[in-house]
């Protein structure tokens, strides 16, 4: 196996790392701009996602899945509580700490059409990319994911 130059190596790593990250803030800013109009941020959006999809039922498990801090979690919650988007019930028995998590009426009424906005704007951004380009991207990135163990 060839060894690649150190400096040249890093360098190349260092400019992929900053790649990622400013196409992670755009993202970010950019979905923020999109959902604005719906009084929700990305981040908001992601939760609400989470929870019409059924991938996810309470705070713990969201978090897990986006790799968010419990406490920052707790407050985007109660954002979306108050918002009337997202309710938590308390379910009684063996743990009564046990909260789940579920998109109220509101809140489902209004997710199509934030998921639409969200989808027309990763169209915008990935749509340049071939299904095959996508398709590698997503490869890639699953295996640097992996090495993180994230």
């Amino acid at each position: 196996m060839k060894q690649r130059s150190t400096i040249r190596s890093y360098d190349q790593q260092a400019q992929v790392g900053r790649l990622l990250n400013r196409v992670k803030s755009g993202l970010e800013e950019a979905m923020d701009r999109e959902l604005a109009p719906c009084g929700l941020t990305a981040a908001q959006y992601v939760v609400m996602s989470i929870l019409a999809s059924g991938r996810a039922e309470s705070s713990a498990e969201i978090c897990k899945e986006i790799v968010y801090d419990p406490g920052a979690m707790t407050r985007m919650l109660d954002r979306l509580e108050q918002k009337n988007l997202v309710r938590r019930i308390y379910l009684r028995g063996e743990d009564r700490r046990k909260v789940k998590l579920e998109l109220t009426e509101p809140g489902r009424a209004l997710y199509p059409q934030v998921k639409s906005r969200a989808s027309a704007l990763m169209e915008r951004v990935m749509g340049p990319l071939s299904a095959a380009e996508l398709d590698q991207l997503e490869k890639l990135l699953t295996r640097m994911a992996e090495c993180l163990g994230a």
